[in-house]
């Protein structure tokens, strides 16, 4: 019980740092987000997180199923987890796939933390699709579904809210966060500057081995644009830009735009399928693509934003 009641109110002391954090984002005060807020998301990083020294020691390998997913915070099953590889998503995919439409897959793989492994599959399942925004959860059914107890899923539920992801409606249902229109707007504002830095600072940190994988990811994600896969769309998406946040060296850069992707799963999908939107995504990551390759700080940070500003146009007017 008192063990249960720490992780609350660590979730709930990390849940309003980040909060902090996004509104002086916003507002681009970059200084007030890295003097007064940053230090507090440290203090409440989880034990098992790694540090910067561990993530710029992480290497990009492939798939490997007899390794345990848990073996390191960047290779869990979170399919919005840096240093997870193209192949390692298509398997994830293909297990998900299995359960069949609008269900969750059982929980099977190795991990360290059951409750990582709920949230992993939540956050898959909104992504993906299976859980749209609006969509009731219903603890027996997830239990059922996911072959887990009540009590781990109510504690992974509780992250997930703290996060803003799920929440609770006026009758006390709880359901998948529906964003704002003036919220998404933003989330895709906020996108912008820190893709923007990871860019940057992929520039700065990354190896030559890192900066060659990127190419190669890169023209991953033009090919899954070409074939108009939006499930192929988005794990190709994911292993380019979690690359770059691994090659950056910034876990929590990575961390916050991946809640934020998350928060406009929904509008995200939907712009996607749009075939201009998919012929524009290609020429933007070949521009931002050949100006990290060329070390051009400046049009590397351009075409990041750029390419997040076209992606909110095409979501919130579609």
């Amino acid at each position: 019980m008192a063990r249960r009641l720490v992780s609350r109110l660590h979730l709930l002391h990390r849940a309003t740092a980040e909060r902090l954090l996004l509104q002086h984002l916003l507002a681009a005060d970059l200084t007030a987000a890295t003097n007064k807020v940053l230090p507090i998301l440290f203090r409440s990083v989880r034990p098992n997180r790694q540090s910067q020294a561990e993530l710029a020691a992480t290497k990009v390998v492939r798939w490997d199923p007899t390794r345990s997913i848990g073996e390191a915070q960047l290779a869990r099953c979170n399919a919005s987890e840096p240093g997870m590889t193209y192949e390692h998503r298509r398997h994830t995919k293909a297990e998900s796939e299995v359960s069949g439409a609008g269900r969750l897959a059982a929980l099977r793989l190795p991990s360290a933390s059951l409750r990582s492994r709920i949230i992993d599959s939540l956050r898959h399942a909104i992504e993906t699709g299976v859980l749209q925004p609006g969509a009731r959860l219903v603890e027996r059914e997830l239990c059922e579904q996911l072959q887990v107890s009540r009590t781990s899923l109510r504690e992974a539920l509780g992250e997930l809210q703290a996060e803003g992801i799920l929440a609770y409606s006026a009758n006390r249902r709880l359901s998948v966060s529906v964003i704002s229109r003036a919220d998404a707007e933003n989330a895709y504002r906020i996108r912008g500057t820190l893709e923007a830095l990871a860019v940057e600072q992929f520039i700065e940190k990354a190896t030559e081995e890192e900066r060659a994988a990127l190419v190669v990811e890169g023209k991953r994600m033009k090919a899954a644009y070409r074939a108009g896969d939006i499930d192929e769309m988005l794990i190709a998406k994911r292993a380019f830009y979690n690359h770059i946040c691994s090659g950056a060296k910034n876990i929590l850069a990575f961390d916050i735009i991946n809640r934020l992707v998350l928060r406009t799963s929904g509008l995200r999908r939907r712009s996607l399928s749009r075939r201009q939107r998919q012929k524009q995504s290609i020429e933007e990551v070949g521009v931002l693509v050949d100006a990290i390759m060329r070390r051009d700080v400046r049009a590397a940070r351009n075409a990041a934003i750029q390419h997040v500003a076209s992606a909110a146009k095409s979501a919130l007017d579609f």
